[in-house]
């Protein structure tokens, strides 16, 4: 009966209040210190570092309050060496104070390997393994030879090139080809929507070369350059008919979806022409055997 009377008391009561209010405080102080340690709701746009310096970066990255680590060094001849080339974050994340920006930078010098061997391999397995070594095959020149599509000569700059010798990581280089003129023809691949690293791969995969490249008025970054996918090439595309190895294909790119989706819608039309009017074929040639085996 006392512990009831005494937990009913005013005295017990007003213990409880204060301990009440003693928490209380306790949490909005933690809160307030956790929102301030936080900076709660607070974020730094990430600035765009391409193309700087490493210097510059350093100070664009200092004004910002951020920190940076650089996670990779590659080499691109058409940048700016020590250039800032890619970074993680991209720009305008949002980020907190202090984070860390990976930076990839472009070197300064250019990474060299080995020439590869490709002399007497295949077309295909002399390309697989050029790119393997981070070698870029460019063309296809075709001479004269019994056994077609097996490598007769590598040349990087228009010479011979021996294996073992140095050379710039990424460079091009021409794979000389042999070709039987009675065995000589391939058919052009359907480049329709290809970027163009897809189209020139399908192309060296036909034994064809790269012609012309023409980007419209759409592509104006070396981004869009990248994104933008073939809406027309020359010659067209033919399963039927084939041309010489190491034709030329000529082609246009460009970065207007809008093109791309009505040239498709086109091509989805003719497509289904073309498919009721075979089929209007078999019919009507089917209706000629059974009439055809009637008369008989």
């Amino acid at each position: 009966m006392q512990l009831i009377r005494y937990i009913f008391s005013k005295s017990f009561l007003i213990q409880i209040a204060i301990a009440l209010a003693f928490v209380t405080v306790i949490i909005i102080i933690s809160l307030y210190w956790l929102k301030s340690y936080t900076s709660h709701n607070e974020s730094i746009s990430v600035p765009d570092l391409e193309g700087l310096t490493l210097n510059e970066m350093k100070q664009v990255i200092s004004d910002n309050n951020l920190r940076f680590v650089i996670s990779d060094s590659i080499y691109l001849p058409n940048k700016k060496r020590g250039a800032v080339v890619g970074q993680n974050p991209s720009p305008e994340s949002k980020v907190k104070e202090n984070r860390n920006i990976f930076i990839t930078i472009n070197a300064i010098s250019p990474e060299k390997i080995k020439m590869p061997m490709l002399i007497g391999l295949s077309t295909r397995q002399a390309r697989s393994i050029a790119e393997r070594h981070g070698l870029i095959v460019d063309k296809l020149r075709y001479v004269q030879d019994e056994a077609s599509n097996y490598v007769l000569n590598q040349y990087y700059r228009n010479r011979p090139i021996d294996p073992d010798t140095k050379i710039i990581k990424g460079s091009s280089i021409t794979l000389i080809c042999g070709i039987n003129y009675q065995q000589s023809q391939t058919h052009i691949p359907d480049l329709f929507n290809n970027t163009y690293k897809q189209a020139r791969n399908n192309i060296l995969n036909a034994s064809l070369n790269v012609g012309r490249v023409i980007y419209d008025k759409s592509v104006k970054t070396e981004r869009d350059s990248i994104t933008a996918r073939i809406w027309k090439q020359q010659p067209a595309s033919n399963r039927i008919n084939g041309v010489r190895l190491g034709t030329k294909i000529n082609i246009w790119l460009t970065a207007d979806e809008e093109k791309i989706n009505d040239i498709s819608a086109i091509r989805e039309q003719k497509e289904k022409q073309r498919e009721e009017y075979l089929k209007k074929l078999k019919e009507e040639d089917n209706l000629l055997k059974r009439n055809q085996a009637y008369a008989n």
